[in-house]
């Protein structure tokens, strides 16, 4: 798949709806002409209800990485037609996460998974709370919404309908450190898997290996954004085995990834696919073949 818009297009989108910029590469995704997603951006931008442009159909799964800089806010869309959602970026990227919740067409989310309390994970999530009802909160330990929440332990299947299986695979016990408290999650589809492991580093990652988990993922959501701080992330790439790594970073900081975890990545066989570089990242699969686009152009 090659289709791309003009850089001409690019940069009036990015001039008149920048918080939306991933409904284009959608539209595009299934053909749809420009001057349909143009007559919706207006439409958006006049204050008219927002249309939901997707390239979502029944039967297939969607997993949009939304474009937050360094930090993740990851939109599931399932075969049944409901949304998930693990993370929910910063408190600043809010707007951002919310009009592109909306733009893919969701006007709930039976389920929030928060990996972990920092402020790039979990700092939008009041404001998600506010403009969408919300089904179910899960995660390891305690947060703000106690009335929603539902603390979840390893082995808990989240979700188990449709041939979709989103499983907890950690932590199964207590860190000091908060990023190896995560809670790590994996999808399956069919043949397809995701893995969502939050900032797991160090101990946490050593955990999982000792239990002989089924980490195996054909795309993987790099933990902590690509620092490691000089622990070596290489065994667990390695028992993963995934095609996709995705890269949650904000270049401009100069931290993160750390150039050594990208060799690792490519090392292991991994096509490195990074939201500082590449915006937005939407998979979609069927559960036998599994297609990516990129906000920036790249597609496959």
């Amino acid at each position: 798949m090659s289709n791309k818009f003009s850089s001409r297009t690019w940069m009036q989108l990015l001039s008149t709806v920048k918080a939306v910029l991933v409904i284009s590469v959608l539209t595009v995704f299934l053909g749809i002409p420009q001057t349909l997603l143009a007559e919706s951006a207006s439409a958006i931008l006049k204050g008219a209800p927002e249309q939901a442009i997707s390239a979502w159909e029944a039967g297939l799964l969607e997993i949009t990485f939304i474009d937050v800089g360094k930090g993740d806010a990851i939109l599931l869309h399932l075969p049944d037609g409901r949304f998930a959602m693990i993370d929910t970026g910063y408190e600043q990227t809010a707007k951002k996460v919310v009009q592109t919740i909306r733009a893919l067409g969701a006007t709930r989310l039976d389920l929030v998974v928060l990996t972990h309390h920092d402020k790039d994970h979990v700092g939008g999530y009041p404001h998600i709370v506010e403009e969408f009802p919300i089904g179910k909160v899960v995660q390891s330990y305690d947060f703000r919404d106690k009335k929603k929440t539902v603390l979840v332990q390893p082995g808990t299947d989240l979700v188990d309908e449709g041939g979709v299986v989103l499983s907890v695979l950690g932590p199964w016990k207590s860190y000091e450190d908060e990023n190896d408290a995560s809670l790590v999650t994996r999808l399956a589809f069919g043949k397809i898997a995701f893995l969502f492991p939050g900032d797991v580093v160090n101990k946490a990652q050593s955990d999982l290996l000792n239990r002989n988990l089924d980490l195996h993922a054909d795309v993987l959501k790099v933990p902590h954004h690509g620092r490691y701080l000089g622990f070596s992330p290489r065994p667990f790439f390695m028992a993963v085995k995934s095609r996709f790594a995705v890269i949650t970073s904000d270049e401009p900081n100069g931290e993160m990834p750390e150039g050594s975890v990208l060799r690792m990545l490519q090392e292991s066989g991994n096509t490195v696919l990074r939201t500082d570089r590449l915006g937005t990242i939407r998979f979609l699969t069927d559960g036998k073949k599994l297609s990516y686009q990129t906000e920036f152009g790249g597609s496959m």
